[in-house]
């Protein structure tokens, strides 16, 4: 007949109060389910690093894509990002500027192999526009 509580003591030196599980102890102290909770626990570590590894290319990008926004006086905003392969990112990029009025685009960023950023200018100067994506390619 199996025992009604864990076979494992407490740090109190007591008896563990848990249910049993087959092998006498509870889901905290029994090894099998201890070794396969530390193994899930490695396996999500692991895809984490490897999503955080991919995505950091991506990252580097999109810090360059906002120093040379700023440094230009456009406001910059994150509107799609790409979580789970860390390739795709979509920005918008806005500049208001007295007596002349909005400037506003969007900039399309692929990670694949190399770096493509393709600008499209919604509303404004284009010069302006052109600058400021001649600014992106050069950073």
């Amino acid at each position: 007949m199996l025992d009604k509580t864990c076979k494992a003591l407490t740090k109190a030196g007591t008896r563990c109060k848990m249910k049993p599980l087959a092998s006498g102890y509870c889901h905290i102290h029994d090894l099998e389910v201890i070794a396969k909770r530390e193994a899930e626990r490695k396996r999500d570590e692991d895809e984490w690093k490897r999503k955080q590894q991919k995505g950091e290319k991506l990252r580097e990008v999109l810090g360059a894509v906002e120093a040379a926004c700023k440094a230009k006086g456009w406001q910059f905003q994150v509107e799609t990002r790409d979580w789970e392969d860390g390739r795709y990112a979509t920005v918008s990029v806005r500049r208001f500027i007295l007596a002349v009025g909005v400037d506003e685009g969007i900039f399309e960023i692929t990670i694949n192999g190399g770096i493509d950023i393709i600008g499209e200018q919604t509303c404004g100067s284009r010069p302006r526009f052109e600058s400021l994506r001649d600014a992106i390619l050069v950073a």
